[in-house]
């Protein structure tokens, strides 16, 4: 039956470019396969197109496994161990992610709800606007603790363990501590004091330190950008 599938998906296969890589291990290549049209970025949507996740030995040179981007097996295994793809090297136990956090979980499972019952939505689209963060670029997951949600409460809308612009809102971002409740201390992403443009698209990122107090934001107004560094000032 499968190399009847095969032949039969055989000129569709032979299309297929390679997309995106990842180093798992010193043994192990997970690689992304898509259309050529997808690679070079032809179509508006190119993550809702079909593509396949292939896990690739570099010493025996097999095909280990292989998941179309519909994979409802590679999207438990990516929760499960979150860790492995996104970390090539430990140096922290401070790591925050779906797999080893309750809190990053319900985080996850509130965005996969979110697009199940959004219209057009579904099963299916969920799990393919999730594996869509496969392949991982390692370093766009940050340690710091002060992002880890066993720790701190705060809204994922602004700012999250990964590293990507996200939109700025008006106020400054608070963080609760997890145990009390209490504000411990909150982030201003603009400059104070200076109202945007009313139909302005602003952007922020966020490049945290791995343990110190210190972050360093990127806004985006229009084609201005702003840089502003972030050190813990104490109340007292």
């Amino acid at each position: 039956m499968a190399l009847r599938r095969f032949y039969q998906h055989f000129d569709q296969l032979c299309d297929l470019r390679l997309w995106k890589m990842q180093l798992l291990d010193e043994n192990h290549l997970l690689l992304k396969y898509a259309s050529e049209d997808v690679v070079l970025f032809r179509l508006s949507d190119p993550n809702s197109q079909p593509s396949f996740f292939v896990v690739y030995n570099i010493q025996t040179t097999r095909v280990l496994a292989v998941y179309e981007n519909t994979s409802e097996e590679l999207l438990e295994l990516f929760e499960d161990f979150s860790d492995l793809l996104r970390n090539a090297a430990l140096h922290s136990e401070l790591t925050c992610s779906p797999s080893n956090n309750v809190h990053a979980r319900l985080v996850q499972q509130r965005f996969k709800q979110t697009i199940v019952n959004a219209r057009y939505g579904g099963q299916t689209e969920a799990v393919k606007r999730l594996l869509a963060q496969l392949p991982i670029s390692s370093q766009s997951y940050s340690n710091s603790p002060y992002l880890d949600l066993s720790l701190f409460s705060y809204d994922d809308k602004w700012v999250s363990v990964l590293e990507r612009p996200k939109a700025c809102g008006d106020y400054p971002i608070r963080f609760y501590a997890r145990d009390s409740g209490l504000l411990r201390f909150k982030i201003y992403a603009g400059v104070q004091g200076r109202n945007p443009p009313p139909a302005a698209r602003r952007l922020v990122a966020f490049t945290f330190h791995p343990y110190d107090p210190f972050a360093i934001s990127v806004q985006r107004t229009n084609a201005e950008y702003v840089v502003n560094f972030h050190l813990y000032k104490s109340e007292s």
